[in-house]
């Protein structure tokens, strides 16, 4: 609900159901926002596991090898996406 194209969606939605009853607007509404938060999020829980997934590589090859300049801005990018997506 945060997301300010949502309410921009659902209000559109809405109002093209005008002349149905409540309860039929309520049955109606409920696939829009469904399919506006697989376009707009996708699957959040995989786009948090490849994050983890590739920061744990990077902080892997840490231990062991020295990394360059850009895998550790790829690190700091990976662990900012991960706070975005996760919050």
């Amino acid at each position: 609900m945060d997301e300010p194209s949502f309410l921009k969606t659902f209000k559109s939605e809405w109002a093209q159901l005008s002349g149905f009853s409540l309860q039929k607007k309520l049955k109606l509404i409920k696939g829009p926002p469904r399919e506006w938060n697989r376009n707009v999020f996708g699957h959040i829980d995989k786009k948090i596991s490849s994050f983890q997934d590739a920061l744990s590589k990077l902080e892997e090859e840490a231990q062991t090898n020295t990394l360059e300049e850009h895998d550790w801005l790829r690190m700091d990018a990976l662990r900012t996406w991960l706070w975005l997506w996760m919050a």
